[in-house]
């Protein structure tokens, strides 16, 4: 096939095996196009920093100087500018289903890095933007203008997204780093020095204007699964919690499964009251708020550094809601109407539960604890997972006792249900499955590693922190790109201190008085 015709035209199963990602990104910022606006972005994260981004946007002059520092940013979309955020096989599944066969143009495209995933940019003509513009703003007040998101569920029931971003959204873009520590890329031949953001085909922007005006079966963003006769009033943020959260908030829990438990709840509370704000959907309480008074009522209380160490990494996390948008949406309407409360966790009634109905139900919830997880796999096909464990991230072998330890007690913490090893091997079967057939290929180290320039020393401590070196000195991180694995006879390392002396060295070295001084020199010169 011709090589100026789109990547996505030449796939038709897994976008994995056929992006492939160029290889030129570095920490400067590329060949951008000259109508677009910037954001600034937490670096590791796909949160803007500025209050009011949206309208205090940035030129790629401004931008620049952010980008060089080893920040990320990213583009604000609106205007003639329009993105298509591919969550996965079920949605590039579903562009090609939307396509019918028609060509997708060359546009600018990349990629995060997680496998099955891609961006897309495209240009709206000043005939589509008027017509968007006059659909979006027919649609009801709580549909936020400018997303629009068509749901889509893969074979192995796994639902993901394909989402049009336009007003008042942005996209993360290379070569910033994703929360899971890959950067992101430009795909191959679909940088902007390469390719120029096509205009949006005919035939896509139609299937869009029937997204907007909810004419399409797939759109499920909350608007279109709530009723039009709810009414305005705020609900609390607590009442979109599950039953097993919103007793943590009200009695605490004890020491011992209070901070991971407290974890998952902080991403929740985030991960809602951001999915709700992108929805236009008002609601009380504070989601932090709500997180401090989990701590006040844990037995013992949460101390401060824990709980803003917890509620931190929880940001950085890119949170999301722990219930899907039809859950959200019977929980508002039964809320808004009678005052009811929208039960999600109990069986219909008159339902028998069998045993394997139970068997079964534990293999779900396993699989639903570990479906956040970043799997992969190393170059000799070894299955691994990343996972948060006491506010840290941990990289574990899949097949190991430590990981099996680690799924009893997410299942205990969580659902207070015990798990016997039949389903339990059920789950491990299918991880190291996806771990080796949908992760990304990447080498695991002991002690040392070297990335990008840069070398890193595994320090063997609880919170599996590292000294980051370069050329221009040292530092300690918890938040690095490579991955260490962490054998029973590795040992901690004592955290490095800055203090330009080596007065304590000399006891330890045979090194005469009037040597030390060069020794000194040579030792601050190598850095």
């Amino acid at each position: 096939m011709d090589e100026q015709k789109s990547a996505i035209a030449q796939s038709s199963d897994r976008p994995s095996n056929n992006f492939k990602s160029s290889s030129d990104s570095n920490l400067k910022l590329p060949f951008l196009p000259t109508d677009w606006n910037f954001c600034r972005v937490r670096k590791g994260t796909k949160k803007p920093i500025d209050q009011g981004w949206q309208d205090n946007t940035l030129t790629t002059d401004q931008i620049r100087l952010w980008v060089e520092q080893g920040e990320n940013y990213g583009v604000v979309w609106g205007g003639t500018a329009i993105g298509l955020d591919v969550d996965g096989s079920a949605p590039h599944q579903k562009l090609q289903e939307i396509a019918a066969g028609r060509t997708i143009p060359p546009t600018v495209a990349w990629t995060s890095g997680v496998p099955g995933r891609y961006h897309l940019a495209f240009h709206l003509t000043l005939e589509q933007k008027a017509l968007l513009t006059a659909a979006a703003q027919k649609t009801r007040s709580k549909s936020p203008q400018g997303r629009w998101v068509v749901s889509c569920v893969a074979e192995d029931n796994k639902a993901s997204q394909l989402e049009f971003r336009w007003s008042n959204h942005q996209s993360v873009l290379p070569p910033s780093l994703h929360p899971s520590g890959r950067r992101y890329d430009w795909l191959s031949k679909q940088s902007p020095a390469e390719q120029d953001p096509a205009d949006l085909p005919d035939w896509l922007f139609s299937y869009l204007i029937g997204v907007v005006q909810g004419e399409t079966e797939e759109r499920s963003d909350l608007s279109s699964l709530l009723s039009s006769e709810v009414s305005t009033a705020k609900i609390p943020l607590e009442r979109l919690l599950r039953k097993k959260e919103r007793s943590w908030i009200k009695d605490g829990l004890p020491d011992g499964i209070r901070n991971d438990s407290g974890a998952a709840l902080a991403r929740n509370l985030i991960g809602t009251a951001n999915y709700l704000n992108s929805e236009g959907i008002a609601f009380e309480d504070n989601p932090k708020k709500l997180f401090e008074m989990f701590c006040d009522r844990c037995q013992p209380p949460i101390n401060p550094e824990e709980r803003s160490s917890i509620w931190n990494s929880a940001e950085r996390s890119d949170p999301q809601p722990a219930l899907t948008p039809d859950a959200i949406a019977n929980c508002i309407t039964a809320w808004e109407r009678k005052g009811e409360e929208f039960d999600f966790d109990v069986e219909k009634p008159g339902k028998t539960t069998t045993k394997e109905d139970k068997k079964t139900s534990i293999v779900e919830l396993l699989l639903a604890i570990t479906g956040d997880l970043t799997l992969f796999h190393t170059p000799d096909r070894i299955a691994y997972a990343d996972v948060w464990l006491n506010q840290c991230r941990q990289t574990i072998l899949v097949r190991s006792r430590q990981f099996k330890q680690f799924l009893a007690y997410q299942l205990y913490a969580l659902h207070e249900r015990a798990a016997a090893s039949e389903p339990i091997n059920t789950v491990l079967n299918l991880l190291q499955a996806k771990a080796n057939f949908e992760g990304e290929e990447r080498q695991v180290y002991i002690r040392l590693a070297e990335f990008e320039s840069k070398i890193y020393l595994d320090l063997g401590t609880d919170a599996w922190t590292a000294v980051e070196i370069d050329s221009q000195g040292w530092q300690v991180v918890s938040d690095y790109p490579v991955r260490f694995r962490r054998p029973n006879t590795l040992l901690g390392l004592t955290e490095p201190v800055a203090n330009n002396s080596l007065k304590d060295l000399w006891q330890l070295l045979n090194v005469i008085e009037e040597d030390q001084v060069l020794v000194d020199a040579v030792l601050k010169v190598k850095g």
